[in-house]
Order: C-alpha cells, then structure tokens, then sequence
C-alpha cells in the first residue's frame, strides 16, 4: 500500500476514535467533576491535534498532487493496474477526497490536459453549481438547528459532513464543465460528474458513434473501469 493512502488511513482511524471518544466521555454540561478538563482536552484534540494530522497525512498529498496532468484516480488506477480488486476499490474510494480537492481548486488541477470536448451535462451550469451549493448549505444548517438541542458536538460533526459536500460540489462542476472527456497516457478518460468515470485504453476502442443517450434510456451509466 503507498504511503500516501496509508495516511489517509491513519487520519481516518484517528478521527473515528477521537470522535467515538468524544461521545463517551464529554459531559453533557459544566456542572460535573473534571467537565472543564475534558472539555479542553477534547477541544486541543479536534481543533489543535486532529488538524496538525489532518494537514500532515491529506494537505501533503493534495500538494503532491498539483503537478498530476489527469484525475488522481486515473493514477491510481495507473498505479494498482497489478494489484487484485480489492486492493483497488480501497485505493479508488480513498483517492475520491483527494480527487475532489483536485478539481475543485483551480491551482491544483492547472497542469490537467486539455479536454477533447464536452459532455452536455446540467451539472456545467452554473445555475445548477449555486443552487446545490445553497441546497448543501442550508441542509448543514438545518442538521444542526435540529441535532445541537439534543447533541452540540453531535451538531457540529453532522452539519460539518454536510457542509463538505461543497467542495465535491465545486469539483463537480470544474469536471462537467472542462474535464468531461480528454485523453491521457493512452486512455480516453470519460467523467459524466465527480462520482463516476471511465478510463478506457483507446487501443480497445473500435468505432465511435454520435447520437443522443438520454439517462432514462441507459440502464447501465457510467462507472469505474480498469
């Protein structure tokens, strides 16, 4: 497994447990004994201690990154060509954070080749990008006007998850809108949105044909392939 992934992994077990933690042993007020200690100890761990990891296993990746010419699942995928399918899945659904950032910050994606053309996609709308973005927000917003009364730390973590969903929001769009179809390492890279594409070697492919697809009509849709 590459170092890269294995942080990511480390990142994850440590958030899990010191969120699993927290839910155990944080009081639900100030009144009790050490209730002040423990507050202060789990806020050093999620606002001091947890982004010092964060920044160390996923922020040193996303720099890496900036200099990949194509989608970092496509690497990856590059990359575990010899592995078995498990191995894989786990390194395409961990490569999905990284993927996102990509995209959706213009930086890091400026050495992406160039589109061949483009898929005719809603989510290349504009219109469509600020009304999901607003849509994503105001459910963050409404998950923690409804769970803080019960759970404030419950509140944050949920309306936290939520609010992330802008981020794979703006990669969304940044893809329909330039990266839907182009070429790379002698693959033709189809990407219908952040959640779904197809690396196909162009060696495999025999003919093209034009015409129209409406997603009804398409049971099947486009997904990973390796």
């Amino acid at each position: 497994m590459r170092t890269s992934i294995k942080f990511r992994l480390i990142f994850l077990i440590c958030a899990i447990s010191s969120y699993t933690l927290g839910f155990q042993l944080l009081p639900e007020n100030l009144d009790g004994a050490n209730s002040h200690l423990y507050v202060l100890v789990f806020s050093m761990l999620y606002f001091f201690i947890l982004p010092i990891i964060y920044w160390y296993c996923i922020i040193k990746a996303l720099w890496q990154a900036r200099n990949l010419s194509g989608d970092p699942r496509v690497h990856i995928l590059d990359t575990f060509q010899e592995e078995d399918d498990k191995k894989r899945s786990l390194a395409l659904v961990l490569a999905s954070e990284p993927a996102s950032w990509y995209y959706a910050i213009a930086y890091l994606s400026r050495n992406h080749v160039s589109g061949i053309t483009h898929l005719k996609l809603r989510s290349a709308a504009r219109w469509h990008w600020l009304l999901m973005t607003l849509a994503t927000l105001a459910m963050a917003a409404l998950a923690y006007v409804i769970i803080s009364p019960w759970s404030e730390l419950l509140a944050i973590i949920v309306s936290s998850i939520t609010g992330y969903g802008v981020i794979m929001l703006a990669a969304n769009y940044r893809i329909s809108s330039y990266f839907s179809i182009y070429g790379h390492r002698e693959k033709l890279v189809i990407n219908n949105s952040i959640w779904g594409f197809i690396s196909i070697k162009v060696a495999y492919i025999a003919s093209v044909a034009l015409g129209r697809y409406p997603r009804k009509d398409d049971k099947e849709g486009l997904s990973w392939l390796w």
